[in-house]
């Protein structure tokens, strides 16, 4: 997770191998780079992050899957 910017994203490889289901935005919303770039998409997942295992709890958050 990158505090500093308005979307997290994950790999499709990832949300698979965490058994998210990856549910589809039909194009509602364009993702630009920094560079100004758009960013190609699948969908976006519901997957549950821990950001300090051991120490922390586990946070559910919204991710965009590329």
């Amino acid at each position: 997770m990158d505090t500093g910017s308005q979307v997290t994203t994950i790999s499709a490889s990832l949300a698979n191998r965490s058994s998210s289901v990856i549910k589809p935005l039909n194009s509602l919303v364009t993702i630009k780079t920094a560079g100004g770039n758009i960013l190609p998409y699948l969908g976006y997942a519901e997957i549950s992050l821990n950001l300090a295992p051991g120490v922390g709890f586990p946070i559910d958050s919204l991710v965009l899957v590329i």
